[in-house]
């Protein structure tokens, strides 16, 4: 099955930003583990100032790969650590997600 790309934005607290990237510099292997259980790959974040936006591919929508990844307890316990320094509560998908490619070069 070919992977579909997503791309999709989030806030961390303005002041917070280095945090975020201190935090993400050291991201847990059972995180990690539980992208790539969910069926996630090649997740990319990009910053401007504190908002944030992410590329990630999955074989499967969107919406299902990110529920199986926010039901693992690890995920739950990286959310909840991340919790104080983002806006945007990731845990519902509560982020602007697009999925529509409309040029693409290699």
């Amino acid at each position: 099955m070919a992977k579909t790309k997503y791309l999709f934005f989030y806030e961390c607290k303005r002041g917070m930003e280095e945090e975020y990237v201190r935090r993400h510099e050291a991201v847990w292997p059972e995180v990690i583990a539980a992208l790539r259980e969910a069926g996630f790959s090649n997740f990319i974040t990009f910053m401007k100032d504190n908002r944030l936006y992410a590329t990630i591919e999955s074989e499967d929508a969107f919406a299902p790969a990110w529920a199986r990844f926010q039901a693992n307890p690890d995920t739950v316990r990286w959310e909840a650590y991340m919790s104080d320094v983002l806006v945007t509560d990731v845990t519902t998908g509560g982020m602007e997600v697009l999925d529509r490619i409309v040029f693409h070069m290699e």
